[in-house]
């Protein structure tokens, strides 16, 4: 069965909370991932996920990506919205690379 089959058949089973933390788990191990940066939020995406970290500069001029984000999972006519508070560690990394330097601009 695959992902997208497994998170259907455990929402149609009521199983919501157990879909989502499959879907936690397949997404804090994906490697294969897409970060975008505005003025406010980073912008993570996979093959199945979308997600918003936010992002601020703290007191100490340091740039902070907030480990509470938004992600919903699409695939195969699934569509699952959950709140995480962990953020994949790829994405992460990159997110950090893009907004190496904003410090300085503030």
């Amino acid at each position: 069965m695959n992902l997208a089959s497994r998170l259907q058949d455990l929402c149609d089973r009521g199983k919501r909370n157990d879909a989502i933390t499959l879907a936690k788990a397949t997404l804090q191990n994906t490697r294969d991932v897409r970060v975008e940066v505005d003025d406010a939020d980073v912008h993570v995406y996979t093959d199945r996920f979308e997600g918003t970290h936010g992002w601020y500069v703290n007191s100490f001029d340091e740039v902070v990506v907030e480990q509470q984000g938004e992600y919903t999972y699409r695939e195969d006519g699934v569509e699952l919205s959950f709140s995480t508070v962990t953020m994949n560690d790829r994405a992460h990394e990159l997110a950090m690379l893009r907004l190496d330097g904003i410090e300085d601009e503030h």
